[in-house]
């Protein structure tokens, strides 16, 4: 994966190119997104060699689609349990809400 630092507009900017599935994609990301970018597509090709490997995927469409799907279904899960947090915490602060008011 390839980095390139430059600043636009007074903004941080980097220039990043980032390989998925064996080809190349270059972006312009803020410099404080770098990391997160770079580790998402080593996440992604870890993820499609786990599907490689494990289920005898070959197809890099297959690949890409199974660990889309993981990614979204990861996804629906975090979000899912944040509405469970935030519901539990709102539940605790009106119970003890009650108790100071009472």
């Amino acid at each position: 994966m390839k980095v390139n630092a430059f600043i636009t507009k007074g903004l941080d900017k980097v220039s990043v190119t980032v390989q998925i599935a064996g080809k190349d994609y270059p972006m312009t990301v803020k410099a404080s997104d770098e990391a997160r970018v770079l580790l998402a597509a080593t996440k992604l090709n870890e993820t499609m060699a786990f599907y490689k490997t494990n289920f005898h995927i070959s197809e890099k469409q297959d690949l890409l689609a199974m660990a889309a799907f993981d990614a979204f279904f990861g996804k629906l899960s975090l979000e899912e349990r944040k509405e469970e947090l935030v519901q539990s915490i709102s539940d605790e602060i009106e119970a003890t809400t009650e108790r100071l008011t009472a």
